[in-house]
């Protein structure tokens, strides 16, 4: 699992000399982010990023000063959402468990190591590969599609999923890569509560019908 976590941004800023009006600010963001935590809602997942923003050059200085900092930081966030919303799914099904961004062997056509930002393992056999992009541009899209290649070589039985906010890129490379490595792609950009509900019935379904052949 990833080292630090949004509540550490958190806590590292609330450790800073805060006006009056940039505590308030920071107050509701460390409600949202409760908020969000308990409800799993994307909807308050939203509204927590949307108040991020709101906030971003004060939240951006004091994370390093840098458009890739903060950039960073919304990164982590929405990984941690898909995280703790993924782990809520596989809850009730044994066997099952997730790892975070940890790294995973490739034997072919080298030896090397790849790491999925989410890897859902059934008694150590990866069988699903999950990358969550905030943000996704084209070249984005492009490696992640040699990633899923690379895994479905290597884990053939396993299942490509790619979960994004918001499209940078050309909606084209979306459309190959859906083609050639990706099971599912939920777009949460819009319409977001029937898009995870569809990627809900479509994943528990999977995880069932694997469960009933491995039995076989």
């Amino acid at each position: 699992m990833r080292r630090k976590t949004v509540k550490d941004y958190i806590n590292d800023l609330f450790k800073e000399r805060l006006s009056e009006e940039d505590l308030k600010a920071l107050l509701k963001v460390k409600d949202l982010y409760k908020k969000w935590r308990s409800t799993l809602s994307f909807h308050d997942f939203i509204k927590f990023l949307n108040m991020l923003d709101l906030n971003r050059e004060f939240i951006r200085n004091r994370i390093g000063g840098f458009p890739q900092s903060y950039g960073r930081l919304r990164a982590i966030a929405f990984e941690e959402y898909i995280y703790y919303y993924l782990r809520k799914l596989t809850s009730e099904s044994r066997n099952l468990r997730i790892l975070w961004d940890e790294k995973i062997p490739i034997k072919a056509p080298i030896n090397y190591t790849l790491r999925p930002d989410f890897t859902i393992l059934r008694d150590k056999e990866p069988i699903f590969f999950i990358e969550a992009k905030i943000e996704i541009d084209s070249q984005r899209i492009k490696s992640t599609l040699l990633d899923f290649i690379l895994l479905k070589m290597n884990y053939p039985k396993a299942l490509n999923v790619l979960i994004y906010y918001l499209l940078d890129g050309d909606e084209k490379l979306i459309e190959l890569a859906s083609r050639i490595s990706l099971n599912f792609i939920l777009d949460a950009s819009s319409d977001y509560k029937s898009k995870f509900g569809s990627f809900e019935e479509w994943f528990l379904n999977t995880i069932r019908q694997q469960l009933q052949e491995g039995q076989r």
